[in-house]
C-alpha cells in the first residue's frame, strides 16, 4: 500500500500532473479573483 502511494506521489512531481495541478490552482484563484472584483466594481 505505502509503495503504491510513494509511486503515485513520484508520478505527479515528476512532471505534468503536478503542472496541471499547479496551473488548474492558479486559475481557480484569478477566477475568484475576478469574481470578487467583478462584484465590488459593479455596487
Amino acid at each position: 500500500m505505502s509503495g503504491f502511494i510513494v509511486d503515485e506521489y513520484q508520478v505527479e512531481i515528476d512532471g505534468t500532473s503536478l503542472y496541471m495541478i499547479f496551473t488548474i490552482f492558479i486559475l481557480g484563484v484569478l477566477n475568484v479573483l475576478f469574481y470578487i472584483f467583478k462584484n465590488r466594481t459593479s455596487e
